[in-house]
């Protein structure tokens, strides 16, 4: 499974000749297992025992329909903005167990490029409230401090050089 994804990995990216690739396309996007032994020698790995090999079906659907096919958004059920964001890492397929037999589905992830942006300006503002909260409990606390005579240098350095900052960036 970790050299078929790697090959693959490869292949759609364009980083070599697309020998797995033409493979998928002519059987459906199946790599079968009765076809070990090319694939084997396509991902240079030796083929000592066939029948340990179990199909692998890949889903990758804007390479086998193109764009129009691209996997539609959750959040705003749109497929106009989203596009291929790498491979998994922490696995190279997942296990699809049937009543008589297994097989794997590999896939690459996509994502979003309109939520991706609307998701980093929601956290930016969120980001410049809670410095904006604190700003004012600080100042709050310097009030509170002066108020009742029990003022610090620490304190107040810290609340001045804060203030410098904020106001200089």
């Amino acid at each position: 499974m970790r050299r078929v994804h790697a090959c693959l990995k490869t292949e759609v990216t364009g980083g070599a000749q697309p020998r797995l690739v033409s493979i998928l396309r002519d059987n459906s996007w199946w790599l079968r297992a009765v076809h070990a032994p090319k694939i084997c020698g396509i991902i240079g790995m030796e083929c000592k025992v066939p029948s340990y090999f179990r199909d692998i079906y890949v889903w990758i659907p804007d390479e086998r329909w193109g764009r129009v096919s691209m996997p539609t958004c959750p959040h705003c059920l749109s497929n106009q903005v989203v596009g291929p964001h790498g491979w998994r890492d922490n696995h190279f397929g997942r296990r699809i167990t049937g009543l008589d037999t297994h097989y794997f589905v590999i896939s690459r992830r996509y994502i979003c490029h309109g939520c991706e942006g609307a998701a980093a300006a929601l956290k930016m503002a969120k980001e410049k409230a809670a410095a904006a909260k604190a700003m004012a409990a600080a100042a709050a606390a310097a009030a509170h401090a002066m108020a009742d005579g029990s003022e610090n240098e620490v304190s107040r350095t810290f609340l001045l050089q804060s203030l410098y900052a904020d106001v200089h960036s």
